[in-house]
């Protein structure tokens, strides 16, 4: 269900209010079984276009022309699902109104610049359903990238968290009972007893004060991460990380190669296709490195041995792109070394995965484990002093 702010009238008094409904000729149904005359109807409650929701776009878009069928009866039967986006009203709106698609995706709906490029690239060349198509699989490529890695990332992270609540409770609920115990039978506790309870007290006295700070230092954090320089040192201090800094740039790498890939195959001139690929990279070290090529290139310097001076691609790929270069087939190389990228980093974070999941096991064993043990350590003394 989705909400709808309405104005009417009901009863001959002016009214406006919310409601929830499937779709918004739902909605207008509802309102008038409530005898209220709709005078504007329009959705609430959802914000920006996703990257799902862009493929679903592109693909459905992709489809609907290859049929043959009108631009604007094609907008008619996308915006005939209710569930679509509120904000793809608008956009064929503008296009009814005489603007162009790209020109529509690029002011209403803020489109990324991929798919704004394609899509007048398919306008001058009358092939828009062609470049739907295209947008289509890079975006569709994209998904399946930040789904591999957030799917690899998945397991340890619950596995983590469960290991946080465990101690979580250990703390709040057992350890102060074990605490009340020993305290009322006044025995010498073992050293690991007595710094485990050290531990709960200081988390009892400092406890709130300590999560205030953790919580101050993540908002100080954020805030100044919003600032490029900022961002900047937090990118390169990622890269300096000898396991990570692997994961990381092979991601830029397949993302610019599948980007400036698809862009060049489908004409785009390769210094426009440089900036439309820019914003793409997460990373600013690799934006960085990736605009330094554009003056070079623009002078008459080679792409590929730009790209790997600037370190945008590593030797080997780098080398791979020149011959793709000299043979004419740099779209096409790119597009095949960002597909062997992926399937190297897949098999890398596998690899990587596979070895983590254990130890995380193991080390959250260990140290319930070492909890345990220290709580029933000192049950021997009090069992002997009860007897």
């Amino acid at each position: 269900m989705r909400r709808y702010r309405y104005e009417g009238v009901v009863n001959g008094q002016w009214t406006q209010g919310i409601t929830f409904a499937r779709s918004q000729e739902h909605a207008r149904v509802r309102l008038e079984q409530r005898q209220v005359v709709v005078d504007a109807l329009e959705p609430l409650g959802k914000g920006s276009i996703s990257g799902k929701e862009w493929l679903s776009f592109s693909q459905g878009m992709a489809g609907l022309l290859a049929t043959g069928v009108p631009l604007k009866d094609a907008g008619d039967l996308w915006l005939a699902d209710g569930s679509n986006h509120p904000v793809w009203a608008k956009v064929f709106q503008d296009v009814t109104a005489g603007i162009a698609l790209g020109q529509a995706l690029e002011n209403q709906a803020k489109a990324p610049a991929m798919l704004v490029a394609l899509v007048r690239m398919g306008e001058a060349t009358g092939s828009l359903d062609e470049a739907f198509r295209q947008a289509a699989e890079t975006l569709e490529e994209q998904q399946k990238l930040r789904s591999a890695v957030w799917g690899a990332l998945a397991y340890p992270m619950i596995v983590v968290l469960v290991a946080a609540l465990a101690m979580g409770v250990l703390f709040v609920y057992v350890l102060p009972i074990f605490s009340d115990l020993y305290s009322r039978y006044q025995t010498d506790l073992p050293w690991l007893t007595s710094q485990l309870m050290a531990l709960l007290a200081g988390m009892r006295a400092y406890g709130l004060l300590i999560l205030f700070a953790l919580g101050g230092i993540s908002l100080v954090s954020w805030n100044l991460l919003k600032h490029e320089t900022w961002r900047l040192r937090w990118h390169r201090f990622l890269l300096r990380i000898p396991v990570l800094r692997k994961h990381l740039a092979a991601y830029q790498q397949i993302v610019f190669c599948q980007g400036m890939g698809q862009l060049l195959a489908a004409g785009v001139g390769l210094l426009e296709a440089i900036r439309i690929t820019l914003p793409s990279l997460a990373n600013l070290v690799w934006r960085r490195r990736l605009e330094a090529c554009l003056a070079p290139i623009e002078q008459g310097a080679s792409p590929a041995h730009c790209f790997t001076q600037e370190q945008v691609l590593p030797a080997k790929l780098g080398r791979m792109a020149m011959l793709g270069e000299e043979a004419g087939r740099l779209a096409t190389t790119l597009q095949d070394l960002g597909r062997l990228e992926k399937n190297e980093l897949d098999r890398r974070l596998a690899a990587h995965i596979s070895m983590l999941e254990p130890l995380l096991i193991v080390g959250m064993a260990l140290v319930i484990g070492v909890v345990l043990i220290a709580l029933y350590l000192p049950m021997f003394d009090i069992v002997n002093l009860m007897e």
